[in-house]
């Protein structure tokens, strides 16, 4: 699954009222989504976590720098930034501040700073919901 089916997934699941896509050309670093109360949400794709338990993770598609940016700025007025990473079939929910602090970590601490833990079949969309609206932390 790609990116771009990572998206089609989660506006399946989570609706239209909830989730608004955001590709801009223009304006890059501009997260994936916007979410109806005031959240940012970027998705990231990985096929498979590094074969050796050691290797860092990093986010190293072209466009992270100025996304990471815009979330950053996000955040500090207030907004709710996350970034929903997919691994093969699993996904994990990062807080922008969790994510950052692990970024170039080895993958137990990616996986052991998600907010959210779910797969792509069997995930419980509405819990992630509350936890990018706040209303379950």
């Amino acid at each position: 699954m790609s990116e771009k089916a990572l998206g089609r997934l989660l506006a399946r699941r989570l609706g239209p009222r909830w989730v608004h896509t955001h590709h801009h050309d223009l304006t890059p670093g501009v997260p994936d989504y916007s979410y109806a109360v005031g959240g940012w949400l970027e998705l990231k794709h990985r096929p498979a976590w590094p074969a050796r338990a050691e290797t860092p993770v990093r986010l190293s598609d072209g466009s992270w720098p100025a996304q990471r940016l815009f979330l950053r700025r996000r955040a500090a007025a207030g907004e709710r930034c996350f970034v929903l990473l997919q691994v093969g079939r699993g996904l994990w929910l990062y807080r922008l501040a969790d994510l950052l602090r692990v970024e170039g970590e080895q993958q137990h601490a990616w996986r052991a700073a998600a907010c959210w833990v779910g797969d792509t079949r069997t995930a419980d969309w509405g819990q992630l919901l509350g936890i990018l609206t706040g209303t379950e932390d």
